[in-house]
């Protein structure tokens, strides 16, 4: 009875490490350290640090039992990491997913510009919202923050180009809006405000967690912005509102982030509120289906 509980011991223990060395060398293979991913280093540490005195008392009651099980699975560990990184996405494959979402999130930002030189040019902001423009400025802020916290330039440079686009496009909206857009400054303020406030006093990998949660919550309202003319859309039977490259470039980023968050980064951070996104830019695109484009009606 004691030689299996030792066994049981010893097989849970093992399982453990593997598990955790496994995961360590996938992240490497596709280019990331796991220590990018708070969330996951954090789980597989505890599960480390609560097999290690198992394994110890263990081995010093059966030392015959523990060298066996040792040995067996330290060979196993290294065949399933061998057959794991063989069965990795190709280097190529993984360098396009990790090109992808900056290129299509650039994408995004610039689809503005068309939006903000008919603005200038009519010196009026029509029926346009400017939740589009000011989310993807806070949006941008709040991702930067979380990509120099985990080190990931995937995230932080795109972000960075993102936030200087979104100043601008809103402070355009802003020149030629016939009402004050105060209190949606005050609320951008504020998130900009807490999520700095816990980079500089948290510890990092607790602050990367909080601004990512964060951040899930505004790319979700980023990617659906264009939906907050919808209910004029729908009154007017009219996509007059609603910038058709805006939703096309909303679903290619949003289809892109998802794809490289869950083959590339495995984290759940980055691909959960993209999977949302690629939802509403889906609801977008149908409005264009049923109702057509404005400029044909016009």
């Amino acid at each position: 009875e004691e030689t299996a509980q030792a066994f049981k011991t010893n097989m849970a223990a093992s399982i453990t490490h593997l598990r955790f060395a496994l995961h360590k060398s996938i992240f490497r293979a596709a280019g990331r350290n796991l220590s990018c991913s708070p969330i996951l280093l954090a789980h597989y540490r505890r599960e480390e640090e609560t097999a290690k005195p198992q394994a110890a008392k263990s081995i010093l009651s059966l030392p015959k039992v523990s060298a066996a099980l040792a040995a067996a699975s330290g060979s196993f560990g290294v065949a399933f990491a061998e057959s794991s990184s063989s069965s990795i996405l190709p280097a190529s494959l993984v360098w396009g997913l990790k090109v992808a979402p900056p290129a299509c999130f650039f994408f995004l930002q610039v689809s503005g510009l068309k939006t903000v030189k008919a603005i200038q040019r009519e010196k009026s902001t029509g029926q346009l919202s400017v939740l589009p423009f000011l989310s993807l400025a806070t949006n941008c802020i709040v991702w930067s923050l979380y990509g120099g916290l985990v080190s990931d330039l995937t995230v932080l440079v795109p972000n960075l180009s993102g936030a200087a686009l979104g100043i601008y496009y809103t402070s355009v909206f802003n020149k030629y809006s016939p009402s004050s857009l105060v209190p949606q400054f005050l609320v951008s303020g504020g998130i900009i405000g807490a999520t700095s406030s816990m980079a500089l006093l948290l510890p990092p990998d607790q602050a990367a967690q909080n601004i990512g949660y964060t951040g899930c919550a505004l790319a979700v309202i980023l990617m659906a912005s264009p939906l907050a003319t919808m209910a004029t859309v729908l009154r007017d039977k009219s996509t007059a509102s609603m910038p058709f490259v805006t939703s096309v470039a909303t679903f290619l980023n949003a289809s892109a982030w998802a794809s490289y968050g869950i083959f590339v980064a495995h984290d759940p951070i980055i691909w959960g509120p993209n999977v949302l996104g690629l939802a509403a830019a889906c609801v977008q695109l149908s409005l264009f289906a049923r109702f057509g484009f404005a400029s044909d009606k016009e």
